[in-house]
């Protein structure tokens, strides 16, 4: 308790906080849950990804590349405040992510030019601990790998004797910056993700007599499976 109450006030003082992973943290990518209403995703009891797989020819199928978006299951330690009348502070948005596209080397990939690492626009809210023991955890949402850099990836990296794109993986560096309800400035050290790629891997053609399979993100992490008559399918 102590160290929560002295992070707090050195924040309040400064109004920001750099470097925070240990108010808030990131437990993983959440997998979507899938049902007649559609796609749910549910952070911190939820199944977690591991790896993600991210198809970057999915315009051999729906005519454009897509974008690889995480849900985050995000954690938050700070304490609820609102009680006996008291404003709420320690809730927290997060506002953008910092995305660097790595090998595994730990080297920043050279993608024609496009810039790397790269900001996209998050949106999440992660709510404050209901108590000292249990963190509360909240959904943040960002595109990690946009359809460009997905474009320049299929267009950049080494193909077999078929001219199909072999298959490698990445590391997505991801850092969370965000805010509290009190206005002060949050920023985690990044996290990192695999992802593995490939060219035209996620998607399949529904045989005679079989139903087609529907996903919630085309052309990352599951495959679908097309009805006939789709693009590429007879």
């Amino acid at each position: 308790m102590p160290l929560r109450l002295s992070l707090l006030l050195s924040c309040s003082l400064l109004l920001s906080c750099v470097d925070d992973s240990v108010s808030l943290f990131v437990q993983g990518v959440i997998l979507p849950d899938i049902d007649e209403d559609g796609c749910t995703f549910e952070a911190g009891g939820g199944t977690l990804l591991s790896p993600g797989v991210a198809d970057v020819e999915t315009d051999l199928v729906l005519s454009d590349n897509v974008n690889y978006r995480v849900v985050l299951s995000v954690g938050n330690q700070l304490q609820r405040r609102a009680v006996s009348g008291r404003a709420e502070t320690n809730g927290v948005q997060i506002q953008r992510v910092e995305v660097t596209l790595r090998d595994l080397g730990g080297v920043p990939l050279a993608l024609g030019g496009l810039p790397n690492p790269f900001s996209v626009p998050a949106t999440g809210f992660i709510p404050p601990a209901a108590d000292l023991n249990s963190p509360s955890f909240g959904p943040v949402s960002a595109v990690v790998i946009p359809s460009r850099y997905a474009t320049e990836i299929a267009d950049t990296f080494t193909r077999d004797a078929s001219g199909e794109l072999v298959p490698f993986t990445l590391i997505v560096g991801i850092k969370l910056f965000g805010e509290t309800q009190g206005d002060i400035s949050i920023e985690l050290e990044e996290w990192d993700w695999p992802v593995s790629i490939c060219g035209g891997c996620l998607f399949a053609c529904a045989a005679p007599g079989t139903d087609p399979v529907g996903v919630c993100n085309p052309g990352q992490d599951d495959l679908a499976v097309l009805p006939s008559g789709s693009l590429g399918c007879p």
